[in-house]
């Protein structure tokens, strides 16, 4: 029992990934919930990815600049059947920089995406094999702001929101016995809106109000103990990219739409060593990868994953290293070429049982 106890611990740690969606910073999770007693854990994350191309022939440089991220989770067990938890995270981080120098018509165009997410959840259990849970989110829209620069076009807008509320449900079926859990969670759309200052050269700038709607979500996450010290896990993730776009009033038009819906897999195998050690392996597939219109990744992402997880009493910490490829950027009206986009996430976390 204390192996199968061991394997469910480090499925659950490692059962989302570092960095997704091509745009999410961490993904909205619900595992806090099915730890044991008291938890605490945080995680940080840094990715950063190889964009280089042409356009109209002329190099780009590299427009992908790294980013970080940080996650923050508590989680109480309430008498025997209620347990409650709060999640706080960068949920959106994404970054284009075309540098200046280069020679490319769009050199010092940017966008900056950034949100902040706060996540209040309960969980009853109905019995040991059966489960459902719901909470309220809160997100905040830092940064929604960049410039668009070519030779017939300079525009810019800085805006943010203010946080505004959505919400989770789900259900979960566990067999104890064999650390086994399905999980199924829902997570509506957040709408925003943003205030800013926008600015379409030669005008003056102007005070606007836009609205941004962060997706609605649907993840489906299973884990198992499969034989002796051997542990399998996985995940399906389904983001509603499609219906989300940001209009310009002064273009008349949308500044920025989303590519398309995100659908994101995930499988893992894991070996538990000893008491203290846990090694895991996790092929990932994003179909599409992700991306803004005019932007927009192509071929499919794909990622592999190695870690450990180290456990000192009841202290646990997690270190691992993904390589992804994304594809390619290819836009013909633009101009734009980029070939073999890849790139490199590392996340490390630090958790502990009361």
């Amino acid at each position: 029992m204390k192996k199968i106890a061991t394997l469910a611990l480090g499925a659950g740690l490692i059962s989302s990934p570092a960095f997704a969606g091509g745009i999410e910073g961490f993904p909205s999770v619900n595992r806090f919930l099915f730890e044991q007693g008291r938890y605490v854990e945080i995680t940080g994350g840094w990715a950063d990815s190889k964009t280089e191309g042409t356009e109209f022939g002329q190099p780009t440089g590299n427009v992908t600049p790294s980013i970080s991220g940080l996650s923050l989770a508590y989680k109480q067990d309430v008498g025997d059947k209620w347990a409650v938890a709060i999640h706080g995270f960068n949920s959106v981080n994404y970054k284009l920089l075309y540098p200046t120098g280069t020679g490319a018509p769009s050199a010092g165009t940017n966008v900056r995406y950034r949100g902040t997410e706060v996540a209040l959840m309960a969980r009853y259990k109905f019995n040991e094999n059966f489960s459902a849970f719901a909470g309220v989110r809160f997100e905040k829209i830092n940064d929604f702001s960049g410039a668009l620069i070519n030779p017939s076009l300079s525009y810019s807008l800085d805006s943010e929101g203010d946080f505004n509320p959505g919400f989770l449900v789900g259900a979960a079926y566990e067999i104890p016995s064999i650390a086994f859990r399905a999980d199924l969670t829902y997570y509506s759309e957040i709408d925003h809106d943003l205030d800013g200052v926008e600015q379409l050269q030669p005008l003056s700038p102007s005070d606007v109000t836009t609205q941004l709607s962060t997706p609605q979500t649907v993840a489906l996450n299973v884990q198992s103990a499969i034989r002796g010290p051997w542990g399998a896990f996985g995940s399906i993730r389904w983001r509603n990219w499609d219906d989300v776009a940001v209009e310009s009033p002064v273009l008349g038009g949308p500044l920025a739409e989303f590519a398309e819906n995100s659908v994101d897999y995930q499988i893992g195998v894991g070996y538990l060593l000893n008491p203290k050690w846990y090694f895991y392996g996790i092929l990932s597939r994003s179909e599409p990868e992700g991306g803004f219109v005019g932007f927009d990744y192509e071929g499919g992402g794909k990622g592999i994953t190695l870690g450990a997880v180290h456990s000192i009493g009841q202290t646990r910490i997690l270190v691992d290293v993904t390589y992804g490829t994304l594809g390619d950027v290819n836009e013909p009206d633009a101009g734009l070429q980029i070939r073999d986009v890849s790139g490199t996430a590392i996340r490390v976390s630090l958790s502990h049982n009361f």
